[in-house]
């Protein structure tokens, strides 16, 4: 049977629960762990949902979601991975995975107080994906919709030397890598890669991130962490994760003028997740960005990290720093209502007709981008007047 709580207070009365949880899933991702969402949840999220299922009155937990609200109730996210929390089945439930994203999904559409159009569903398991819904939602399995292209995310191994990871670069990337790291070591001979100690505090790392982002391309962008009171807490929270298996750390490049560039991350297991990163633009020229994370690729190397995870958006510089890559897809479940039936009818016919008379039409294809661009700058408005 379904429970359910949507307070932060309510949530950490779980800890222990949920912890027990994520060790019976067998899992190794950190934005399942509490460590994770608890912060999450606090800062991040406005209206929330954590839907847990129980075989029995007082049994252990079995199976748990956190469902997030985003623009303005309109949809929510689950993720196998990348930022946004999913869905924690136990190994030894009585039912298989796709049963309880049923079960989710119809709780949630027709119980679930706050009301959702949409959940998307970040994947990195196409096929693993399609054969759930087909399993578990049976005739209904026309109400999930797949977007059409993948969104690669970056990893760089870190198992291996620094020396070999150098050495399988393409000719062109090791070059540039190593001028780089030559011309910063011999102009600016002061420069220092250093961790902020762990017992430093968040407020601390706060205060390199705001001495990098004050004069940083992202300051007049709003994606600056230091432009929205939500991100600090959450970032300066990240921090002073020390739990059993993650905890919160940040890495800069500094000279005696203070930081020059930073990244902070969580490291859970074996596994380093680089969440945020920024340079100063005054120093641009040295491309302190990439510098920095060619010393933390070879601080990574010389310590029991295995894999760095670039998170984020995709980037030149990332596809050119990784050793691989993966695919993700967003699946999308709507409601079994008018606006989600039409979202159906529109993803399945009306946007594939558009593209087909973009692809013809040149006057049809620039009211297209015009559309799309509108709707990006309708987000980011919306995005920009929401978060103090």
């Amino acid at each position: 049977m379904f429970e359910r709580v949507n307070t932060i207070e309510a949530f950490r009365a779980l800890r222990g629960e949920w912890q027990e949880l994520y060790r019976a899933a067998g899992v190794s991702n950190p934005f399942l762990s509490y460590d994770w969402i608890e912060p999450w949840l606090a800062y991040l999220s406005r209206r929330f949902a954590v839907l847990y299922w129980r075989d029995q009155p007082g049994g252990p937990i079995v199976a748990a979601g956190v469902f997030t609200t985003e623009q303005a109730g309109r949809w929510c996210f689950i993720s196998e991975h990348n930022y946004h929390p999913g869905l924690l089945v136990r190994v030894d439930a009585a039912s298989p995975p796709h049963m309880y994203l049923r079960r989710f999904l119809i709780h949630i559409f027709t119980r679930e107080p706050l009301v959702w159009h949409m959940i998307l569903h970040r994947s990195v398991d196409d096929a693993a994906v399609r054969a759930m819904v087909a399993r578990g939602l049976g005739p209904l399995r026309f109400l999930c919709t797949e977007s059409p292209r993948v969104v690669p995310e970056y990893i760089v191994d870190t198992a291996a030397s620094f020396d070999e990871y150098l050495t399988d670069r393409p000719g062109k990337v090791r070059k540039e890598l190593r001028r780089k790291l030559r011309r910063v070591e011999r102009e600016l001979p002061e420069v220092r890669f250093t961790e902020l100690p762990a017992d430093a505090g968040g407020q601390a790392a706060l205060d390199i991130i705001a001495r990098v982002e004050e004069d940083s391309w992202k300051s007049g962008t709003h994606t600056a962490i230091i432009s929205h009171r939500r991100e600090r807490d959450f970032y300066s929270a990240v921090f002073e994760i020390a739990g059993e298996r993650s905890r919160g750390r940040l890495f800069s490049l500094s000279d005696a003028g203070g930081a020059l560039a930073y990244v902070i991350g969580v490291q859970h297991d074996r596994t380093f997740y680089a969440l945020k990163t920024s340079y100063r633009a005054d120093h641009a020229r040295y491309a302190p960005g990439q510098v920095l994370f060619a010393y933390l690729i070879r601080h990574l190397c010389e310590s029991d990290v295995d894999n760095l995870e670039l998170l984020g958006t995709d980037a030149r510089w990332k596809r050119e720093l990784a050793t691989r890559s993966r695919a993700v897809r967003t699946f999308k479940f709507m409601r079994p209502d008018p606006i989600g039936l039409g979202y159906v009818l529109a993803e399945g016919h009306l946007r594939p007709a558009i593209r087909s008379a973009a692809e013809r039409d040149p006057r049809v294809a620039r009211l297209w981008d015009l559309a799309k661009r509108a709707k990006r700058g309708l987000g980011a408005l919306t995005a920009r007047t929401s978060d103090p």
